[in-house]
């Protein structure tokens, strides 16, 4: 009985034991599997909008290039490797090569170290300081991707982008640069045919540099920069001044000629009207001198009486005397008259 007992033990645990193998061979397969799948499908890709990606088999280009969004299906790493570049994003790239040393205490040294702060030189021999920021596109990933290294692409750059502004700066005078228009197209010029050069594959889309005088000569440049702009507002005023001058100087010159205009044809109708009268008194005067006279006494004295206030008529006869009341003019009337 004991021993029916032990074979039946026996084979129930055999039969557990099966059982367990068969689970754990099942859970083995089914995990192998998966695990091909998702190594046949590691080399899958995800790419964004802005994102284009080049696919290399063996380390060599296998493809064009993909631009359309969406899953890239690629084989495993290492058959191929799939490199995603942000070409339709714009990057950026700052370079304080040509800046100042800044610290944290603020203070400013009396003299440039070499070695420690970068500067530029203008073509009239003054120093710069220059922060430049590049703000560019991949046109081209392949050249992107292969005409340099990738862990030194940025450096390159930076390095294009500071050869192009020393070479800008170097042609202009400090005034010109400062002016910055013409330093930044110049140095935008000569960056994008460097990088065309090494075909790399960018396009430079914005330049901004960020210039300013050493820190040691600032407040001096400043005192220059005010004289400069209290002349040119001087200069502006007296400006305004002399046309304000002379178009109400223009304006008296029409003014007298045109006065000067109407009294001499005022002048030349009178004198032509006296000569008249003059002609027709000389005729009256050659027959009736006497009558003449008398006609001519006689208009001018009712010419004067009129600004009389009073008239006194005396004979020869001393015993008698002749007084005539003229209406007497008021005064004020009178000065105002004359004072116009």
């Amino acid at each position: 009985m004991s021993e029916s007992l032990k074979d039946k033990h026996e084979s129930g645990g055999l039969k557990a034991l099966k059982d367990a193998l068969k689970t754990t061979s099942l859970i083995l397969k089914v995990s192998m599997v998966f695990l091909v799948f998702a190594f046949l499908f590691s080399g899958m890709t995800n790419l964004e909008q802005y994102e284009k990606a080049v696919v290399l088999r063996f380390g060599a280009e296998d493809d064009a290039v993909r631009e359309k969004a969406g899953f890239q299906f690629a084989l495993p790493y290492p058959v191929d490797q799939v490199i995603v570049v942000p070409a339709g994003r714009t990057q950026s790239l700052v370079s304080s090569t040509f800046m100042y040393q800044k610290n944290n205490r603020n203070t400013v040294s009396p003299f440039l170290k070499p070695g420690v702060d970068g500067y530029l030189l203008t073509s009239d021999g003054n120093v710069l300081h220059c922060e430049s920021t590049m703000k560019y596109q991949v046109q081209d990933v392949s050249n992107f991707l292969f005409s340099c290294n990738a862990d030194q692409r940025d450096e390159i750059l930076k390095g294009l982008l500071d050869n192009a502004v020393f070479q800008a700066v170097a042609k202009l005078t400090l005034e010109e640069a400062l002016n910055k228009k013409a330093l930044i197209a110049d140095s935008k010029l000569i960056l994008q045919k460097s990088l065309d050069a090494l075909e790399t594959g960018v396009r430079v889309e914005l330049l901004d540099l960020r210039l300013s005088v050493p820190r040691q000569v600032e407040a001096d440049r400043l005192e220059v920069t005010k004289a400069k702009q209290d002349a040119a507002r001087v200069k502006s005023e007296a400006d305004v001044y002399v046309r304000k001058t002379s178009d109400l100087t223009e304006s008296d010159v029409v003014k007298v000629k045109s006065n000067a205009v109407i009294w001499k044809t005022r002048m030349i109708g009178r004198a032509e009207a006296d000569y008249k009268t003059f002609e027709k008194l000389l005729g009256e005067y050659r027959k009736d001198p006497k009558q003449v006279k008398s006609m001519l006494l006689r208009d001018a004295m009712a010419e004067i009486s009129g600004n009389l206030e009073e008239v006194f008529v005396f004979t020869n006869n001393k015993e008698r005397e002749l007084r005539i009341m003229m209406p007497r003019k008021p005064l004020k009337k009178a000065e105002k008259t004359n004072g116009k």
